[in-house]
């Protein structure tokens, strides 16, 4: 009987133990994650947020409709914003409401952040186990180590 009391003791234990850890964990991940950017490079968001504006005559400049992907490679780092159509039951417009990552191109505007990695592996994206990856299009801008621009205009 001693050892059956102890084995439930050590299963009450573990599962407690389970509990706190992903209780913390979902409370983490609740946390805004807000990432910055140089000056140079909130400008030039700025100028192709109105580049876009310019270009899609009917498309209105909202938090919702807007998103930043960002990107690392050699060193560099890409910050691209592109659009998407808002629908109910869209796996983009939900990747959106997921995130709790964002980035703050001006002082009135929060866009939400996404990472390929998010795209590649979201459930959001998946349909009786086929994948389905987005064209993604936008106005990217691209950073060296020293921060200097070395890439800005419309990509696909």
């Amino acid at each position: 009987m001693n050892k059956q009391a102890t084995i439930i003791a050590l299963l009450v234990g573990f599962i407690a133990i389970i509990s706190i850890n992903t209780t913390t964990y979902k409370v983490r991940d609740l946390e805004t994650i807000e990432y910055s950017l140089s000056d140079n490079v909130k400008e030039e968001l700025q100028k192709g947020l109105k580049e876009y504006q310019k270009e899609h005559k009917n498309v209105k400049l909202a938090q919702e409709n807007f998103y930043v992907n960002l990107s690392k490679c050699d060193g560099e780092v890409t910050a691209m914003i592109s659009y998407f159509l808002p629908c109910n039951d869209c796996p983009m417009q939900k990747l959106m409401e997921s995130t709790n990552r964002f980035i703050k191109v001006s002082n009135r505007l929060m866009l939400p952040v996404i990472f390929d990695v998010d795209i590649n592996h979201s459930r959001f994206f998946a349909i009786d186990g086929i994948r389905i990856r987005p064209a993604q299009k936008g106005y990217a801008i691209t950073v060296d180590g020293n921060n200097e621009i070395t890439f800005k205009g419309f990509i696909e």
